[in-house]
């Protein structure tokens, strides 16, 4: 096992060439001296990979031993104890007295790797593990390593990022004499929530969307997941990408589709799994209850909407929908809110997306009807530009997200 290949940083006077970082990278090193395993989890290409690098040239920074890190990925397929074990020949490491740092890509594709790296976790005090992960399953079967882990959801770009990366943060400084600009680079971005694109034409900006969209699908989920047709995993995906906030009826797309409910119900588990798509709840009073009525789906990324290129409406509440992650909106009749959002203290938000220049008060009418019917503690209208408030309701625009404290 050559695996100079993959510590380049062993070289001497040699670093990583990622100069800009992610919001997620100040975690990372605030974490780095706890014993916790870090685990890094999303798509492919949003940084996971690049995040590792950037905690490697840190701790080369801070006069640790470049031979006391150890990256690898399991892209090539390998057994976590061969890489450790050859590690430890080749560096003449004691696994038991020196401090080692062990970066491990890709995680998912060994199989038990949660017992195998609690076995080193347990056994050497010594190392402090970070891994990257590729499914949300994770979640779901991690009772081996259950109080041993910190989870990082690491999510494509957030606009901040975008315009940090482009160098025109200085926009949010001052949104109102920046503002057509920041619309304009606003309507790129939900496009364009990928670094490899922020600078592409809108042709290839959705070829590359496309490509990924492709290739996490017939190789990732297909891998993971064992999938006996792809192709059908591939056409749920499309119908989401077509109609996000699209209501999820098992027996209907049976009938578009001819293939039955049950298999339908798992291949959109699947694409959840896969952090392709999220499921939103219709709210009730009881939340236990609001999991067994209707279901809307909506993108994991806005960037895989496959309409026509202007910016519609769907597409921003797509948006909001991602970077909140809301559970719950709310439909009775022909009465609806677009999310509904439960505190940590039980306090009910209720909020309407609307991607427009002026708010008036009939835009406000559900809200009201959902106040009639339920304890609302807060409304809220997210918009394209007004930042208002209009009687009782918030107005925001998408560029004041990070001001909506949703926890208060």
């Amino acid at each position: 096992m050559d695996l100079i290949n993959f510590n380049k940083h062993w070289i001497k006077e040699y670093y990583y060439n990622f100069e800009k970082k992610r919001n997620y990278y100040d975690k990372m090193i605030k974490n780095i001296d706890s014993k916790y395993i870090d685990l890094i989890i999303w798509l492919r290409r949003v940084w996971k990979t690049t995040l590792m690098f950037q905690v490697i040239n840190y701790l080369i920074k801070q006069w640790i031993n470049r031979d006391n890190i150890l990256y690898y990925s399991f892209d090539l397929w390998n057994e976590i104890e061969n890489v450790i074990n050859d590690y430890l020949r080749v560096s003449n490491k004691d696994i038991l007295k020196d401090k080692i740092y062990v970066f491990f890509d890709e995680i998912q594709k060994v199989n038990d790797w949660q017992n195998k790296i609690k076995i080193y976790y347990d056994l050497y005090p010594n190392i402090k593990i970070f891994l990257s992960w590729s499914s949300s399953l994770f979640l779901k079967s991690s009772e081996s390593l259950a109080w041993r882990i910190v989870i990082t959801n690491i999510k494509t770009l957030y606009f901040e990022e975008y315009l940090e990366f482009k160098d025109l943060k200085y926009y949010l400084d001052k949104p109102r004499l920046y503002e057509k600009n920041l619309i304009l680079e606003f309507e790129k971005y939900l496009y364009r929530q990928y670094y490899d694109i922020i600078n592409s034409n809108l042709f290839d900006a959705k070829d590359y969307v496309f490509n990924l969209k492709n290739k996490i699908i017939k190789e990732d989920a297909n891998d993971f997941f064992n999938v006996n047709y792809p192709e059908l995993l591939l056409k749920l995906f499309d119908i989401v990408a077509a109609n996000p906030w699209i209501t999820i009826d098992y027996h209907n797309l049976w009938n578009d589709l001819n293939v039955d409910w049950r298999t339908i119900q798992t291949y959109i588990y699947y694409l959840e799994e896969s952090f392709l798509i999220n499921k939103v709840y219709n709210y009730s009073a009881n939340l236990l209850s609001s999991e067994k009525k209707q279901k809307k789906a909506y993108l994991n990324c806005s960037s895989f909407f496959s309409w026509n290129w202007e910016i519609s409406w769907e597409l921003f509440e797509n948006y909001i929908q991602n970077y909140f992650d809301f559970k719950y909106f709310y439909r009775h009749s022909k009465n609806e809110v677009d999310f509904v959002w439960v505190t940590q203290q039980w306090k009910i938000y209720a909020i309407e997306v609307k991607y427009r220049e002026n708010i008036k008060k009939e835009h406000m009418k559900w809200l009201s009807y959902f106040q009639k019917k339920f304890k609302v503690d807060k409304k809220i209208i997210i918009s394209k530009n007004v930042d208002e408030i209009f009687w009782d309701v918030i107005v925001v625009p998408f560029w004041k997200l990070e001001s909506i404290n949703m926890n208060n």
